[in-house]
């Protein structure tokens, strides 16, 4: 289960992490194979525990929505809900955005890092043949990419 039962308080009451007989428990593995025209395109996964759901999607949205490369997916900023009622923003997310969020009521907690995450990009040629691998090793911890 990803250590996810350790995020199991049982206060305040109803709390979302909480395990109770007959629910399903939040676990955080979450890596991702995505396909473009019926081929690989991108693989990424991060470990993270229940921060994983959250920091995975947000690499794809990076790649996809904004165009970035494999290596700026994982560099960009990231938040998570840590707990009830409360937001990890990174410090690489801008001071303005933090403020904003705690105007619309949200409490705060800046942390240097979430997740450590790794990536591979590949790209094909015009005849569907994969011309070049792209990996990408999140600079929040000691990965590395490297080719052979």
């Amino acid at each position: 289960m990803n250590n996810s039962l350790a995020y199991c308080t049982f206060e305040p009451k109803g709390n979302p992490m909480d395990a109770h007989a007959g629910r399903r428990k939040l676990s955080g593995d979450a890596p991702a194979i995505v396909l473009r025209d019926g081929r690989p395109w991108i693989a990424l996964g991060t470990p993270g525990g229940h921060t994983i759901p959250q920091t995975v999607p947000q690499m794809l949205m990076n790649i996809i929505d904004f165009g970035m490369d494999v290596t700026a997916a994982l560099d960009a900023g990231r938040i998570s809900f840590i707990e009830p009622n409360t937001i990890a923003v990174e410090t690489r997310v801008p001071d303005e955005v933090r403020r904003e969020l705690e105007k619309r009521g949200h409490k705060v907690r800046t942390v240097r890092a979430l997740g450590n995450a790794h990536a591979l990009g590949i790209e094909y040629d015009a005849a569907g043949r994969p011309l070049r691998f792209r990996g990408a090793a999140d600079r929040r911890g000691a990965g590395l990419a490297k080719g052979y």
